[in-house]
């Protein structure tokens, strides 16, 4: 009897395994062809695909959009007309300026500003003269047109009857402002128009949920959730914020700058200064302005760490990473900050180089005579005569080296604790990082489930 049972026990997590090993494969294959198809890259002014060196015409890597929803379709410009790849190429339209997929549509503008929908292999055109384009579903398009927001079903008709001073879109909302200081949020997938408030002088968002706003009375708020919390009066205006971290920094009437973080309000300059960018690491507050000063905050204590150092203000591994020029050698130097010590990381690195690894683990750069570089606790050289590199799936490296301006091409090359040579005479290369990404983190959380169900079964 104990012998069946623990037969019975294992049948289950067996199973799993079963289903996880042929996921795991059939992951790993299409992974390794999405990897490969769903790369493009440009040579000698045109536009070639990653797998089998299909050309798909002259254009520019800027101009491919992926479609989400399926990784290895795309829309590219050949000359001025838009393409869609899937599998093969299909022209579209001819001088497209701008394009989005839209669930199971593509919406042009063409650079007479005319609307398009493409669906089901047909083109048909919606309206003229918009402004921009905003989102379709199902249901309805989305555009602006003359300052007001349009959906348009069998025929064109107003979404909301505002005329819009200023608008910013996010994914499926519209956060915007009418000639009477109505400050709005409109959902075009539920079609709701919320009123946030009917007095504004401002707002400010990155993510199109939450938001702060300054009213005419001069008092500030924080939306989130549907609701407005008052942070404080006599505000003038807006320096730096995020809606997720709950932090914002103002200036008041008295000119004196100040930061609200924590439901704390604290005065950090007593007058006006220009922020670059803000830090919270730890429980310490970390300020760079736009003199290249950096400042440290502990418990309202202001002390400024270091100097001329006016990019590269970063978060890494619980510590502070900046670049500071030094002056007398005319070259750029790579900071750590952690613990009130400073630790200098690289002599001469390219301002614009540096790239942090999704795990916060490991630095990427470029010294000034174009070496890269990996840091981890220790510096370790990858290659020489650096033109670009990129992080494809914040793992491994593609570069491309010995660049030749004549003939705007050089070598491609991946890194994985090796460098191998992947293809000649490249400029640049485009890919779905974000599609790659939530493919690995599917496949981690298969192989959690897994452990999960075998740990429980015993």
């Amino acid at each position: 009897m104990k012998i069946e049972l623990k037969i019975k026990q294992l049948i289950l997590p067996v199973l799993l395994l079963i289903v996880v090993l042929v996921g795991i494969f059939l992951l790993n294959k299409f992974l390794f062809k999405s990897k490969q198809e769903n790369m493009i890259y440009l040579s000698n002014g045109r536009l070639y695909l990653f797998s089998n060196d299909e050309k798909l015409g002259r254009g520019q890597i800027k101009d491919i959009i992926f479609n989400e929803n399926n990784p290895l379709t795309f829309l590219y410009k050949n000359e001025n007309d838009l393409y869609l790849y899937n599998k093969v190429s299909k022209k579209i339209l001819e001088n497209a300026r701008n394009y989005i997929f839209a669930e199971d549509s593509i919406l042009i503008q063409d650079i007479n500003n005319a609307l398009y929908l493409y669906k089901k292999d047909n083109l048909n055109k919606i309206d003229d003269n918009i402004n921009q384009i905003l989102s379709a579903n199902s249901k309805n398009i989305f555009y602006i047109k003359g300052n007001k927001i349009i959906k348009y079903d069998k025929k064109a008709e107003e979404a909301i009857n505002k005329t819009i001073q200023k608008y910013n879109v996010y994914d499926d909302n519209v956060i915007y402002m009418t000639l009477d200081n109505n400050i709005k949020k409109y959902n075009m997938s539920k079609e709701i128009d919320d009123t946030i408030t009917e007095s504004g002088l401002n707002y400010y968002s990155k993510n199109g949920n939450n938001l702060y706003y300054i009213t005419s009375s001069n008092k500030l708020f924080l939306y989130k959730d549907g609701k407005s919390y008052e942070i404080t009066a006599n505000c003038n205006s807006v320096i730096d914020f995020d809606e997720e971290k709950n932090f914002v920094l103002y200036t008041k009437s008295d000119s004196k700058t100040y930061l609200y973080y924590n439901n704390d309000e604290i005065i950090l300059f007593d007058q006006p200064i220009l922020i670059n960018k803000i830090l919270f690491i730890n429980d310490n507050i970390y300020v760079q302005d736009s003199n290249g000063n950096i400042y440290e905050i502990k418990n309202e204590n202001k002390e400024i760490i270091d100097d001329n150092a006016f990019s590269n203000f970063l978060e890494y591994n619980n510590s502070l990473l900046y670049i500071k020029y030094n002056k007398e050698k005319n070259y750029n130097e790579l900071y750590g900050y952690k613990n009130n010590k400073k630790i200098l990381i690289k002599e001469g690195v390219k301002s614009q180089s540096i790239v942090i690894d999704s795990e916060n683990k490991i630095i990427y750069y470029l010294d000034d005579d174009n070496n890269l570089y990996l840091y981890k606790n220790k510096e370790k050289q990858i290659d020489s005569n650096i033109y670009k590199y990129y992080l494809l799936d914040n793992k491994k490296v593609y570069y491309i080296k010995d660049y030749i301006s004549s003939k705007a091409y050089g070598d491609l090359y991946s890194y994985n604790r090796k460098s191998k040579l992947v293809k000649n005479k490249v400029a640049d290369i485009t890919y779905l990082k974000d599609i790659i990404e939530n493919w690995y983190n599917n496949y981690n959380k298969i192989l959690c489930l897994y452990k999960k169900v075998l740990k429980n079964s015993f």
